[in-house]
């Protein structure tokens, strides 16, 4: 054993921790290539970057973190810290105002804390009544202001008190343009068109995040010609944004999904299910009314003891017309084992040129097969397609893509799969390569079967053994694509994300096979990541 497993707390703090300078850099770049920064994770890379003893020595790192500084002003402007700071990297007569208005401006961090809490037991009215009456106490406080405003917004609140809120002159750029941001974070369109008009010649024009907002607004209300041109300034100051690029390279050259050959024989569609028959049904009665033509559907009950082989057989009822066999195992063998025996099944019984797998808990647009199959169509060096997920209600983001984030001896990891407490605003209806999708619903070609024939069982019971497949298809040639345009909903976490602490248990476990399974291509891993960011941030 050449590398010894190192134990990384869950969080992202941790796992910065454990990065020298340059690894940081490369971690933080590759979070900049895929999402818009957040204030949670800008925190963290902003007090990682700080506790650097070699900042302002290592010009690739101070570089990351004046490129940070720069992000986090226009995600979070009413920071003192982060004032203090650009004070210090730009010196200025407003600099120096605004920092000596926020120190008075100020939310005591009980209240903060509490008002937290109180959002965390569904008790958000309360907390919004707490934060309101700390800001009738101190008119024209931002920092009180901004954060009531994240509050109402999140959890969809009465928000009349903007009316009679007024914003010190000094604070009037900020405020427009933060507020228009979080407006279209948090899907209220409208709003966010209404003070963009009313607000102009009184926004950042140099904040590349507020034409990106807009554009992505612009995008998913139907408006290209606008869309284009917001991007279009949004690049022009900052050309490194790679989200909004793609987006803006949608607008050019639009996804269309093409009414493709749904003959007998080219897809089988594969889930496997243990004892969990109500969203089994839930997921089977979606698929079943989704545009599925003659594909196959192959149901495996894993060793279910409930009344799963029943329902199956009364949705075949309810849908005479779905190709759909019912395969049975007498114990749980296992998610990747379950995979395999549904991908022999789909090879050699069926001979399909296609295989896509369901997780038992998805709800599916009507077009996710034909759209999936038209990217593999349209590219053969494609291996394996997936789409956007959804939590339960279609507006939060679960997963997108992942990327490799950590490569090191003791270490591996992947990049976050979606940006923290995200909604999906538009941004990321894109189509771009990435190292692995969501295994809840992807579509795989026959062809990559050939070099990678089986799910690594290591991984049993569940868990990893989709990402594995993925990275195995990478390192085998194939290209990994995640299609925007396509979301489906994932209605259950798993890993960490649950509160079943069994799960914790398998997910630490993973953590360590997942390790070993590619400790010896970690030099290849590495220099992807290294060759995805080469050139983001040169200045």
């Amino acid at each position: 054993m050449t590398a010894e497993f190192s134990y990384i707390k869950p969080g992202i703090s941790s796992e910065l921790g454990c990065l020298n300078g340059e690894e940081l850099c490369q971690h933080y770049m590759t979070y900049m290539r895929n999402y818009v920064l957040d204030e949670d994770l800008g925190s963290a890379y902003f007090n990682r970057f700080a506790s650097d003893t070699t900042l302002g020595k290592d010009q690739a790192l101070t570089n990351c973190f004046l490129h940070l500084v720069r992000k986090m002003q226009q995600t979070v402007p009413f920071n003192l810290a982060l004032r203090q700071v650009m004070n210090q990297i730009a010196p200025s007569p407003e600099g120096k105002v605004t920092a000596s208005l926020l120190e008075k401006f100020t939310l005591r961090p009980d209240l903060d804390d509490m008002a937290d809490t109180l959002c965390v037991q569904g008790k958000a009215e309360q907390a919004h009544d707490l934060l309101l009456n700390d800001l009738n106490k101190s008119p024209g406080n931002v920092v009180v202001a901004s954060r009531l405003a994240a509050v109402d917004l999140e959890f969809g609140l009465d928000m009349s008190w903007l009316d009679g809120f007024t914003v010190p002159d000094v604070f009037d750029k900020d405020w427009n343009t933060w507020l228009i941001g979080q407006y279209v974070h948090n899907g209220q369109n409208d709003s966010a068109m209404e003070l963009w008009n009313a607000t102009d010649g009184r926004r950042h024009e140099d904040w590349e995040s507020i034409y990106t907002y807009m554009g992505a607004l612009c995008l998913s209300t139907g408006q290209p010609d606008t869309a284009k041109a917001l991007f279009d300034r949004s690049l022009a100051i900052d050309p490194k944004q790679f989200h909004a690029a793609l987006a803006r390279q949608e607008l050019d050259n639009p996804f269309t999904v093409r009414d493709v050959d749904l003959s007998a024989g080219r897809a089988a569609i594969c889930l496997y299910s243990y004892n969990r028959a109500d969203l089994l049904e839930m997921t089977l009665r979606s698929l079943c009314a989704t545009e599925i033509g003659e594909s196959d559907v192959l149901v495996l009950l894993n060793g279910c003891s409930d009344n799963s082989r029943d329902m199956v057989l009364k949705v075949k009822e309810v849908f005479p017309d779905v190709r759909m066999t019912l395969l049975e195992q007498p114990v749980n063998i296992g998610a990747p084992a379950a995979r395999n025996m549904l991908v022999h099944h789909a090879l050699n019984e069926l001979g399909s040129e296609f295989i896509a797998f369901l997780d038992d808990d998805v709800t599916l647009p009507g077009n996710w097969l034909q759209g999936m199959l038209t990217e593999l169509e349209d590219d053969p060096s494609v291996g394996a397609v997936g789409c956007r997920v959804l939590d339960p209600g279609g507006e939060d983001l679960q997963y997108l893509y992942r990327d490799v984030a950590i490569a090191k001896p003791g270490v591996f990891r992947l990049s976050l799969g979606a940006p923290f407490k995200a909604r999906d605003f538009g941004l990321y209806s894109v189509r771009r390569d990435t190292d692995c999708v969501m295994g809840c619903c992807h579509v795989m070609r026959k062809e990559c079967f050939d070099k990678v024939p089986e799910f690594d069982i290591l991984f049993t019971p569940t868990q990893l053994d989709d990402v594995s497949f993925h990275l195995d298809l990478r390192l085998a040639g194939f290209k990994v694509r995640y299609i925007g345009q396509i979301a489906c909903v994932h209605h259950r976490a798993t890993g960490f994300k649950t509160t079943n602490t069994r799960s914790h248990g398998n997910a630490m476990g993973n953590d360590v096979k997942f390790y070993y399974r590619f400790a010896d291509k970690l030099g290849t891993l590495r220099t992807w990541q290294a060759e995805r960011n080469q050139g983001l941030l040169t200045k």
